[in-house]
């Protein structure tokens, strides 16, 4: 009976100070959707505030500066803490995994597909064009560095500079 009276009491004034600071009338139903939406977020938000707390004080505890029984730390905050990191640690690793074997043996695989659909037509109009033309221009160029360079070096040796 409190609490149902708490819960009346809470949409009647949520209601009174939307109706006065916004001018939007709200049902009650409205109201504890909000409420649905919110309080876990509350909930998580002091939990964080708890275990930033714990973070800061664990150098001063390690220090021997804090004991535990003048400190506000509460284990359960930070293990539930320490419980959700590892979980996502836990499970960014799953995924990488499982990215690493399964998506590179689907990709092979689509590859080959896409390779053996391919008819040699298709296969040389892929690999001529004006950008693979300079490339192989460009590599005959520098094996012609190369070997002037070469030539260079030799002739230095025996003319002996």
């Amino acid at each position: 009976m409190i609490e149902t009276w708490t819960k009346q009491k809470f949409n009647f004034l949520a209601r009174f100070d939307i109706q006065k600071f916004f001018s939007i009338e709200a049902t009650e139903a409205d109201i504890d959707d909000v409420w649905r939406d919110l309080y876990p977020t509350r909930w998580i938000a002091a939990l964080e505030k708890n275990a930033a707390h714990c973070r800061g004080s664990f150098q001063k505890y390690k220090d021997g500066k804090v004991s535990c029984e003048s400190s506000r730390l509460q284990c359960e905050d930070v293990m539930l803490w320490w419980r959700m990191d590892r979980a996502l640690e836990m499970s960014a690793a799953n995924l990488r995994q499982f990215m690493l074997t399964e998506g590179v043996d689907t990709l092979a695989n689509e590859l080959q597909n896409s390779l053996d659909n391919l008819s040699e037509n298709d296969i040389v109009e892929l690999i001529k064009g004006r950008q693979v033309e300079l490339a192989e221009e460009l590599k005959y160029i520098r094996k012609i560095h190369g070997l002037l360079h070469e030539l260079n070096r030799m002739l230095n040796q025996v003319y002996g500079q």
